[in-house]
């Protein structure tokens, strides 16, 4: 087989390209288990090292594998907090892929008696099930279900997950990872109304999300541009801006009628976590969006 049929060959359970790759980089980054590495993904991310050494090295900007350990770590960080500091018990990661959060999560807290669920498309949340299972990494308390984000009723709905998986008088925190990109600003507000109602009905909770806004004023926004442009080629689609700063998105969310958004960048974790640093600002951000109970 080829080395362009390895890559661009149809997927059984529908794995994007783009899932391949940051499966493997989390790999590569000790942050994952071999058992979530697919042979497309490490191609993939070989392809893309010297680039994305090279953007790292002499122009100090934040390649692919460095966004992806800021962001990763950073939404690590802030479920820490909100077990921590606002007694949250139960989390959902939508459009879950082959993210390691959920095992690992699970693994550092195994005796706390948490809720984790994984949620994906019917065919990719069988193969992470499976895979968790085969690899021993499923565990009490974690589940892996089919859940559509886009869809408002019906049993793949987010409202019947929450009736089936989620205790109602818990907080629960949501989070999407590498997922708000692929859908233009319409769809995902519709996902975010989606996210903020299943919090309301329950006790609350936040919502976690990375984002990268169009900063046009950023030095090196021609070479994010190109980026974006490129993977919405390896993904057969296009990727979309969604804010142009941080106020648009703190704005965006109070007009979806969350009670209060913070929207982080990598460099306030500098001194607080060891995420990757680089010479210019970061291109990410992380918004987290608080809900109360039974709000308006």
């Amino acid at each position: 087989m080829s080395l362009l049929s390895t890559i661009f060959n149809s997927d059984p359970a529908r794995i994007s390209i783009t899932a391949h790759l940051t499966g493997y980089s989390w790999y590569a980054t000790n942050m994952s288990h071999k058992a979530l590495v697919t042979r497309r993904g490490q191609i993939l991310y070989h392809i893309f090292w010297p680039w994305m050494w090279f953007g790292r090295t002499f122009l100090g900007i934040a390649d692919l594998v460095t966004g992806l350990l800021q962001r990763h770590m950073i939404i690590d960080h802030l479920l820490e907090k909100a077990l921590k500091e606002k007694g949250s018990r139960q989390f959902v990661e939508l459009a879950c892929g082959l993210s390691p959060r959920g095992y690992r999560f699970m693994a550092k807290h195994k005796d706390m008696g948490l809720r984790y669920i994984e949620a994906d498309l019917p065919q990719m949340a069988e193969k992470k099930k499976k895979i968790l299972e085969k690899a021993g990494l499923l565990t009490k308390g974690h589940e892996v279900v089919a859940c559509d984000i886009l869809t408002d009723g019906g049993e793949l709905s987010l409202a019947r997950l929450a009736e089936k998986y989620l205790d109602p008088t818990q907080p629960t925190v949501v989070i999407t990872e590498g997922l708000i990109y692929y859908f233009d600003p319409a769809t995902i507000t519709c996902v975010w109304r989606r996210i903020r109602e299943t919090l309301k009905s329950g006790s609350g909770g936040l919502y976690l999300t990375d984002d990268c806004p169009e900063q046009r004023d950023h030095p090196c926004f021609f070479i994010l541009n190109g980026f974006m442009k490129i993977m919405g080629i390896l993904s057969r689609g296009r990727l979309f801006y969604h804010f142009d700063s941080d106020k648009t998105a703190k704005d965006a969310f109070r007009d979806l009628a969350y009670n209060e958004t913070t929207v982080y960048s990598p460099e306030l974790f500098y001194d607080t976590i060891p995420i990757p640093r680089t010479r210019l600002p970061g291109f990410i951000r992380i918004i987290e969006a608080h809900v109360d109970k039974g709000c308006a």
